[in-house]
C-alpha cells in the first residue's frame, strides 16, 4: 500500500471534468484506490463520488494506493501519473 497527500493547483477545482481527468487514470489500474478528503474516504475510480469531494484550489486530499498482487512498481507509476496531473499539469486548466 502506499499513500500520496497531493493538493489541488487548478483554479476550478475538483469538478466534472478533473473528477473524469482522475478516474480516466485510477481506472487504468488493477488495485483499490481511495482518495481521502474532508474526513470521507471515497473510491478515487467513481467520478461522482470525487465530484461529491467539491475541493477548491488549496486543498489537500490523501491517495491512498492498494495492489491485490503487492506490485510496489505499479503502484507508484499510479501515484506519479496522478501527482503529476493534479500537481504539474493542473487537469490541463489554464
Amino acid at each position: 500500500m502506499k499513500k500520496v497527500d497531493l493538493i489541488i493547483k487548478n483554479e476550478q477545482g475538483l469538478h466534472a471534468r478533473p473528477s473524469t481527468k482522475i478516474v480516466e487514470i485510477t481506472q487504468q489500474f488493477k488495485g483499490d484506490v481511495s482518495v481521502y478528503a474532508n474526513d470521507e474516504i471515497i473510491d478515487a475510480k467513481n467520478v461522482m463520488g470525487l465530484m461529491l469531494l467539491a475541493l477548491s484550489k488549496g486543498e489537500k486530499f490523501t491517495v491512498i494506493v492498494e495492489s491485490s498482487e503487492n506490485d510496489d512498481l505499479s503502484e507508484q507509476k499510479l501515484i506519479d501519473d496522478l501527482k503529476y496531473l493534479v500537481e504539474v499539469l493542473k487537469f490541463d486548466e489554464i
